[in-house]
């Protein structure tokens, strides 16, 4: 792991292009990827998790977060902690 990169928003149209680019060009680095939909339901997400599948070696998490609940953000800091606490993310 050479570093690590928090995109909130990460289902986005914009940011799917931009995790294809970090994915391509520093597969070294870990991804926290956020999104306020995780279920397949949404095509974005399903996208987004099809593009991570063609990297399979490179670290990515993928985090239900919703900055307009003050709960999804407690939890979304707890999960963050538990990542950084296991090794599996540095810190931010």
């Amino acid at each position: 792991m050479i570093g690590s990169v928090l995109i909130t928003g990460a289902n986005g149209s914009l940011a799917i292009n931009i995790v294809k680019c970090l994915l391509r060009v520093y597969p070294e680095m870990t991804l926290l990827l956020t999104v306020r939909d995780e279920s397949d339901d949404n095509q974005n997400t399903t996208e987004l998790r099809r593009l991570i599948a063609k990297h399979p070696n490179t670290a990515v998490s993928i985090l239900k977060l919703d900055l307009n609940s003050l709960d999804e953000t407690a939890n979304f800091c707890s999960q963050v902690a538990e990542e950084i606490e296991s090794s599996r993310l540095h810190s931010l």
